[in-house]
């Protein structure tokens, strides 16, 4: 197998998936996810490399260890189409960071069946739990964000003021 054919699959994956699913009208709060997205993957992957948790092998082009496929690739998309589609209800943010924390868990563990990834002091709840707290402080910035301007967020701010529990009259 080609050396960069993994991380090449899966930017072009997390690509088509974000063209098909981004919408214009909140393009602001995709870039927003995406950007924070970015530096929160190279803040982890940065950690774990020097606690030799893990480690990335044939990363193509590296940027601090990473594979620029990775972190351009699906951390990106996976934190623009987070930050695109982040609900308003507390409950369904909940759902929502489990179910994108459980879709990069199954990306992390193909790259790990391709030889790209190799656990060492590591292992797949561990990663979980960080997905998790990734997705949730992803949610509490872009949540603020959200707050300070709105119209990054399309309808998503109206629904909130329709629902925050008060009644003009």
């Amino acid at each position: 197998m080609c050396r960069a054919l993994p991380w090449v699959i899966d930017f072009v994956i997390g690509w088509l998936l974000f063209l098909a699913l981004c919408g214009r009208r909140r393009l602001p709060a995709a870039l927003a996810g995406g950007t924070a997205a970015v530096v929160l993957q190279l803040v982890v992957d940065g950690i774990a490399r020097h606690l030799n948790l893990y480690r990335v092998h044939r990363p193509v082009f590296s940027l601090l260890g990473s594979s620029v496929f990775f972190t351009f690739g699906p951390a990106f998309t996976m934190g623009a189409l987070f930050g695109q589609f982040l609900p308003v209800s507390r409950l369904w943010q909940g759902a929502n960071m489990l179910v994108f924390a459980g879709l990069f868990l199954i990306e992390e563990h193909m790259l790990m069946l391709t030889g790209s990834l190799h656990y060492i002091h590591w292992c797949h709840a561990a990663s979980f739990y960080v997905d998790v707290l990734v997705f949730a402080f992803l949610t509490w910035l872009l949540d603020g964000l959200r707050a300070i301007v709105p119209a990054f967020f399309g309808r998503a701010q109206k629904k909130a003021a329709d629902t925050d529990g008060w009644k003009d009259e």
